[in-house]
């Protein structure tokens, strides 16, 4: 293979699907992912998978990784997080077979939302490459040979042609905000902020902004949802780049997307949820540092009632950007090592599987009494996906395990 080649395929059939997890209706989501969905792996060793069209949020996409090419064949794993702490993701791992009439893709697609496992599926498609050459798409020398060197593979694509996606820029904060409503001032209270970007000199596609939880719905808590594709029917602007930028929203009917907390002088104890009407934010980062201002106004109806009120807010906000991801979740989650434990697995073969991790090695056995196999497990973990070799009496081979919010495997 050209190891200065980028590979760009796209999906023409519809996939197989074997639902590992969800519900039917899932099925047909899944087939709206991957039709017509682009594969595109770049000679830096990164990936990207883009969908064309689904009845998903477009937050989840697209899905980035790294690839590895070996002989006809080309290994990826890819991950995209959204939400209040990264709490929903996809995911797609798994192998494109380069060496039949066209590429073949096998992988497992995950999706979480909001730490609840929905989806789990083992996908099968058929792709083909989306720019013509007259040269042979795929070129493997002859396989006849014992030899335990690679298949030569060689991909003649024209660089020039090429109109790959960049991956999405994806910025994670914690940090607090403080302020006041038209009742007065509130404590500092612990927020998140995830922002996505297309590209650096951009505004943002995607901004997040969540008080904790356990504060949420006290004096000051507040919501903020952005997403760029649905900007005109939120009767939401955004403007700037990377570094700073401007959220404006102005609807005088109301906006769900974005709401906070006030304590009105009638109700001493009980925060109560406000509907905004226009609210505007100005956010700067620096480095790992950001900062922004919040003012907005909106309207209440406090319980057993039918008058409207006004309401006002102003905060000030700052915060550091969050480098861990989901593994230290789940470590503090399992209080441990993501995979160190025994699993079980009900899909195959394998049984029972020990696992014990220290650092980034992972080693463990496999056991399963009914068919009388047990082997031995030797991998390396890199966030929550762990890729590892097996070996037993008569076999070995490799696979990988990925640690899923919610569903603990």
């Amino acid at each position: 293979m050209n190891p200065d080649s980028d590979i760009k395929l796209i999906g023409v059939n519809l996939c197989k699907i074997e639902l590992l997890q969800g519900t039917q209706v899932a099925i047909q989501q899944i087939q709206q992912v991957f039709s017509e969905a682009e594969w595109a792996f770049q000679s830096n060793g990164s990936f990207t998978f883009t969908t064309a069209q689904t009845a998903l949020p477009k937050s989840f996409f697209p899905i980035t990784g790294t690839f590895t090419r070996s002989g006809s064949c080309i290994n990826f794993q890819g991950e995209h997080h959204v939400g209040f702490q990264e709490s929903s993701s996809a995911s797609i791992d798994g192998r494109v077979e380069l060496s039949g009439e066209a590429p073949v893709v096998e992988a497992i697609y995950t999706l979480t939302w909001q730490r609840n496992t929905r989806q789990i599926a083992h996908i099968v498609q058929t792709l083909e490459q989306t720019i013509s050459t007259p040269q042979v798409l795929v070129e493997v020398l002859s396989s006849s040979s014992i030899s335990n060197q690679p298949e030569e593979v060689v991909l003649p694509l024209e660089e020039d042609n090429l109109d790959i996606q960049l991956p999405a820029i994806q910025r994670r904060y914690t940090g607090c905000i403080t302020g006041e409503t038209e009742t007065g001032a509130f404590a500092e209270l612990p927020i998140q902020i995830f922002i996505d970007f297309n590209q650096e000199s951009e505004p943002p596609i995607f901004v997040n902004l969540l008080s904790d939880p356990q504060v949420l719905t006290h004096h000051g808590g507040i919501r903020w949802n952005f997403d760029h594709s649905q900007a005109v029917e939120s009767n939401c602007q955004i403007s700037g780049n990377a570094q700073q930028f401007l959220l404006e929203v102005d609807s005088p009917e109301g906006n769900l997307d974005v709401g906070w907390y006030t304590l009105p002088s009638s109700s001493a104890f009980e925060a109560i949820g406000v509907v905004s009407q226009r609210v505007r934010l100005s956010v700067s980062m620096n480095g790992d540092r950001i900062t922004g201002e919040i003012e907005g106004s909106g309207f209440y109806t406090p319980p057993s009632s039918s008058e409207i009120y006004p309401t006002t807010y102003r905060a000030s906000l700052s915060g550091e950007q969050v480098q861990s991801r989901l593994v230290k979740r789940l470590e503090n989650v399992l209080k441990t090592s993501p995979f160190t434990g025994s699993w079980q697995n009900d899909k195959s073969s394998w049984g029972q599987i020990t696992l014990t991790q220290e650092g980034q090695n992972v080693t463990g056995i496999y056991t399963n009494s009914e068919q009388g196999q047990h082997g031995i497990i030797h991998g390396t973990c890199q966030e929550n996906r762990l890729d590892f070799t097996w070996t037993n009496n008569q076999q070995q081979g490799s696979g990988f395990f990925r640690a899923i919010a919610g569903a603990k495997t």
